[in-house]
């Protein structure tokens, strides 16, 4: 407990305490008194002053050091790896779903127009197939053989062919062979791909 001796007498004198505070001497238990330089001496921490920013040397750089950079330029060289195989199969399947699509679309047209030739409503000659001549017909339409003619249609225009940069395709008459891939030339009963890449599940354009 810490006290306070006044020079006339030994009971604590609370003013006097305040005043020593004042002159910065404090008795302890009966030991000597210390003062404010004594604890600093003693005690380095006590009256350090702490800055609230640690100061920056000299030679750091307020920057992105070269180490930064060459990880994060290798994580991205990882991720690209690993996108752009993804994104050129998305778009590869694309495009085949649209190849499906227009040979579809196509091919009904022609089994339309069979249809019909079938069912006298367009005129054929003895030695046709009943198939069109060429594939502008299903756009240009064919007159019908009623005695007021009417003109059918069967496509708006003629889907063109994904694979290839032309968008032609390969045309196959009904007397070709199958798989043939020279023209006869006496009406179009067939389309098919003129690409000579490979699907994602293995089979030929040519062959869809």
């Amino acid at each position: 407990m810490m006290t306070i001796r006044s020079p006339r007498g030994n009971k604590a004198n609370p003013a006097a305490f305040l005043a020593l505070r004042r002159r910065k001497i404090v008795a302890v238990d009966g030991h000597p008194p210390r003062t404010t330089k004594n604890l600093i001496r003693r005690n380095p921490v006590i009256g350090k002053r702490i800055p609230k920013h640690r100061p920056r040397s000299k030679g750091a750089s307020a920057g992105v050091t070269l180490i930064e950079l060459i990880i994060a330029m290798a994580i991205l060289s990882i991720l690209m790896s690993g996108i752009l195989p993804l994104s050129y199969m998305a778009y590869k399947r694309s495009r085949e779903i649209e190849l499906r699509q227009n040979l579809r679309i196509i091919r009904n047209a022609l089994d339309e127009y069979k249809k019909k030739v079938d069912e006298g409503q367009i005129p054929k000659g003895n030695d046709e197939s009943g198939y069109p001549a060429e594939l502008a017909i299903l756009v240009e339409g064919v007159d019908s053989a009623d005695a007021v003619p009417v003109t059918f249609k069967f496509l708006r225009r003629i889907p063109r062919d994904p694979m290839t940069e032309d968008g032609e395709w390969g045309l196959r008459a009904y007397t070709d062979e199958a798989g043939s891939e020279i023209w006869g030339g006496q009406d179009v009963y067939d389309v098919y791909s003129q690409s000579d890449e490979q699907a994602l599940d293995g089979t030929y354009y040519r062959d869809w």
